[in-house]
């Protein structure tokens, strides 16, 4: 598995909207989630920061109709509430 998320980042274009890799490794990780935390800074990031951010997701999940607001992004937040 960390070869494949190393060679998933080494593949991606971090000028990108989306990060995407190649297809062919999109594939080894079809029952694989992932979770993506962009930084501009040369320092990296705390992981409690990181989750941290993923967590503040919640705010905009609505679990009684399994729905995320209109213009927000709660993936992150999903990822890590199911493996919990």
């Amino acid at each position: 598995m960390a070869a494949l998320a190393q060679e998933w980042c080494e593949d991606c274009d971090p000028s990108a909207e989306h990060l995407e890799p190649s297809p062919s490794i999109k594939f080894e990780f079809n029952t694989t989630g992932q979770n993506v935390y962009v930084y501009n800074t040369s320092v990296s990031p705390d992981i409690t920061e990181v989750l941290d951010s993923w967590a503040e997701e919640r705010q905009s999940y609505d679990l009684s109709n399994n729905t995320c607001d209109d213009g927000s992004t709660c993936d992150n937040y999903l990822q890590v509430q199911r493996k919990a």
